[in-house]
């Protein structure tokens, strides 16, 4: 294995080397960024994607709930999915997309709890032969709010979840968000 004590770029963004014989070796820049043109962030697709993603994760929550269960793995999944749908339909991922991932995948959180909520009410009235309309069911839903051991039941499982989510997703938040390149 030879050591190359003498390094020099040309203008052609090669580099040239010299080992301890002095034998002269071209070598094309590896892993450099200095030529990357990044992509434009394709903003409406990226929302597209991130919504398409935040679907899947509610869609996940909702049917861990309805076997009676609040999973962490439901949260990352949400975030996860979202910041995926975005970065293959945006094209490209950057902060301030990612910071929109998060935000929209903690409101997701809150409509996949009122689904679920409504699918109570519903396999409720359901059970005692009562038919309703979807906006009889939302109505009634959001009537149990006015009892505080029923609201109080939602901010627990609502917190709870918050708490899952960001243990279940904090680390690899943290990894996809150090590795953005920043905006140009």
């Amino acid at each position: 294995m030879s050591q190359f004590n003498d390094f020099s770029k040309d203008e052609t963004t090669k580099f040239t080397a010299k080992n301890d014989n002095n034998y002269e070796y071209e070598q094309k820049p590896t892993n450099t960024l200095d030529n990357v043109v990044l992509q434009p962030v394709n903003w409406p697709l990226g929302i597209i994607g991130a919504l398409a993603g935040i679907i899947l994760g509610i869609v996940l929550w909702v049917i861990i709930y309805q076997a009676g269960y609040i999973a962490g793995i439901c949260g990352f999944a949400t975030v996860f999915f979202s910041i995926k749908g975005f970065q293959i339909l945006g094209k490209r991922l950057t902060k301030s997309a990612f910071w929109l991932c998060i935000v929209l995948s903690f409101f997701s959180l809150l409509l996949a709890e009122g689904i679920c909520i409504v699918l109570k009410v519903h396999k409720l009235y359901t059970a005692y032969g009562v038919n309703l309309s979807f906006s009889e069911l939302i109505s009634e839903s959001i009537a149990l709010l006015q009892y505080e051991e029923i609201a109080s039941g939602i901010r627990s499982d609502l917190l709870f979840g918050y708490i899952l989510m960001l243990v279940a997703s904090f680390s690899s938040i943290k990894n996809i968000f150090k590795n953005i390149p920043s905006e140009q």
